[in-house]
């Protein structure tokens, strides 16, 4: 892996990610992340879907009543959504799950634990606190792979 560069709070946007990566991974650690499972139809709809939104400044409008929050797992988020499964984390950063355990406890969001992941159950529950969690469970042919 690259040696760390201070984060960048200016990143919005897939390609300012991309971007960023490129700097900071090795080839090999990029391509595993920038690669679709078959052939990669899930990777072009998401980012699809993505390209579809888009961020409106709302400047000198009153949000003194506004409300994001809901109710999942049985746990108040102040927003309703959640980080999702993804493999391999320790390839990008050593702190790995882990880190994005604490950021989504400190969040407050609910995280997706992936069957592939590089930092154990835990680990992962004991930087998630109280916080909601989910696991992404694989059952493989060879049942005993699944445990």
């Amino acid at each position: 892996m690259a040696a760390q560069q201070p984060h960048d709070l200016n990143c919005l946007t897939i390609a300012e990610l991309e971007r960023h990566a490129a700097q900071r991974m090795d080839k090999q650690t990029r391509d595993y992340y920038n690669e679709g499972a078959d052939s990669g139809s899930t990777l072009l709809e998401n980012s699809q879907a993505y390209s579809k939104y888009r961020i409106r400044p709302r400047v000198l409008r009153d949000i003194s009543l506004i409300d994001t929050s809901c109710s999942l797992f049985g746990s108040r988020s102040p927003l309703p959504m959640g980080v999702a499964p993804t493999a391999m984390q320790c390839l990008a950063h050593p702190d790995g799950e882990a880190a994005t355990a604490r950021a989504c406890r400190d969040a407050g969001v609910v995280m997706g634990l992936s069957s592939f992941a590089t930092t154990t159950l835990e680990d992962v529950a004991a930087a998630s606190g109280n916080n909601p969690r989910i696991l992404q469970l694989y059952l493989f042919e060879e049942r005993e792979h699944s445990r």
